[in-house]
This record gives C-alpha cells, structure tokens and sequence, in this order.
C-alpha cells in the first residue's frame, strides 16, 4: 500500500582505483549544476485495488562538485508527482514533503569501462523517511505514532510523512519508509546520463485519518520494476526550480498512465 520511492535514490562511492592513477586519468567536466529525474515503478496493493502499477517521478535540481573520478552531489527537490494506473484512487505526498527531501549532500564516481566508454556509479544507500534508528539499515520500523523514534517529516503536524487519497477512498495516511536504491548510468555526452535504478521498500502505515484505510491490504518490503531509470542531464545556467520542468518523455508518462519509457 502506499509505495512512495523518494530520492533515498542516490549515493556512495564504488570501488576506488588507485589513486594515483587516477589522477592520471583524463575524465569528463562533470562539475557544474545537473537537473537529475527519476521514474520509480512498483507493483503495489492500494486501497479498493489488490494491486496497480505505482509510479513515483521526482525533479532536483543537483549541484556537482568533481575531484578526479569522485563526485559530490548537493541536491534541491523541485517537484515530485505520484501516479497509479488506475483512476478509482489516487494518492500525493503532502505539499511540504518535497522541502524535507531537498538538501541531501551525496557521493558518486566516475568508472571507466573502456577507453569510449564511462559510466557513473551513484551507490546503493538506506535512507529512513520520518524515524530515527539508531541502526537505520536493521533495526524495524516503528509501528505506532507515539513511538519516540518517530518524527513530522513534512512539518505539516502529523506523525511520518502524510500521503493524501482522493477518488473512491478520500483521507490521509501517515507512514515511516526505509528505502534502498542504486543507481548506474552510461555518459551518452558531456551533458547525459541514464541509466537503470535498482531500489527496494518496506513502509509502516502508523495512523489513518478515514477507517477505511485500516482495511487495506497491509504493505510490505517491495522491489522496485526494472524499468525504473534516471536521467541526469546538465542545466544551462544557474537555474532555480521555477527554471526546470520535466523533459518531454518524462512528462508524456506524468500525463498518461499508459505511456512507457523509451
């Protein structure tokens, strides 16, 4: 139920080479600031439905600063869009979500794999939405709002993150996530990456606002769809997030649920 991946999305260093070869390595001007979208997929149970195909699509805005291969990323969310397949019900983060995310500061590295080809390796990190664990990676999830772990992730004065349902079901859940993603891309140029997300979820639902949620099938740890991608492709200028939109592939699928990935 509930599925939301949020840019617990990007992160870490691979296996380093030796330094100084490295630094005899001639590598691409990365440096700069990159307008980075995701498009996660998962199979999910919501409300009404056993099971539809959730999609999570986010924009951010991503300062990058280069030493080598080593990258450093500094990320500002700009937007971030829910979509299920089906109309009956639908869900969106609460307004104040996409604030919490922004400010994450993440590492990645350049891999050479051949003299033509690079890739980028952002490496696989858990990130806990709206719960402190003193053991992020293991330690389970709380299950109750009064839980001392728990935090308002969004500001908006509920326990968790708020995730809003309107069609069939209208009301309000309040849940803690725990996600774990990767993510590796091939340079297409010196202003594209894409590539593949791998990513895995497990949510807690602590409190409804409509009953009914209660009676919805109970979520547990999922696997995102291998057909979750990102694109990282480099801004002109210093843009704001009033600057940037979504590329036109990416806004044919916000519009239609059928549409699919290039």
């Amino acid at each position: 139920m509930f599925i939301l991946v949020v840019l617990g999305c990007s992160q870490g260093a691979l296996a380093h080479n030796d330094s100084a070869q490295d630094n005899q390595q001639e590598w691409p001007k990365m440096s700069g600031t990159w307008i980075m979208e995701l498009v996660s997929l998962s199979d999910t149970p919501v409300p009404i439905v056993e099971k539809v195909t959730a999609r999570t699509f986010s924009l951010t805005l991503v300062d990058v600063e280069q030493n080598g291969s080593d990258l450093t990323f500094r990320e500002t969310v700009c937007r971030l869009d829910t979509q299920l397949e089906i109309s009956v019900v639908q869900m969106t983060p609460s307004k104040n979500f996409t604030k919490a995310l922004s400010g994450k500061v993440r590492t990645a590295r350049l891999v050479r794999k051949s003299p033509s080809e690079i890739e980028l390796l952002i490496d696989d990190r858990t990130i806990v939405h709206s719960a402190k664990l003193q053991d992020r990676e293991n330690e389970p999830l709380p299950t109750n709002p009064d839980d001392p772990r728990v935090f308002d992730g969004d500001h908006d004065g509920h326990p968790g993150m708020t995730m809003k349902f309107s069609g069939l079901v209208i009301g309000e859940a309040y849940v803690v996530q725990r996600t774990k993603s990767e993510m590796r891309g091939k340079l297409l140029g010196p202003d594209l990456v894409k590539g593949p997300m791998f990513w895995q979820t497990e949510q807690v639902v602590l409190d409804v606002s409509n009953p009914f949620l209660r009676f919805a099938p109970k979520p547990k740890a999922g696997v995102g769809r291998d057909d979750s991608f990102f694109v990282l492709r480099r801004a002109q200028n210093k843009p704001t997030c009033d600057d940037v939109s979504y590329s036109k592939q990416v806004q044919l699928m916000v519009k239609n649920p059928e549409q699919k990935a290039n």
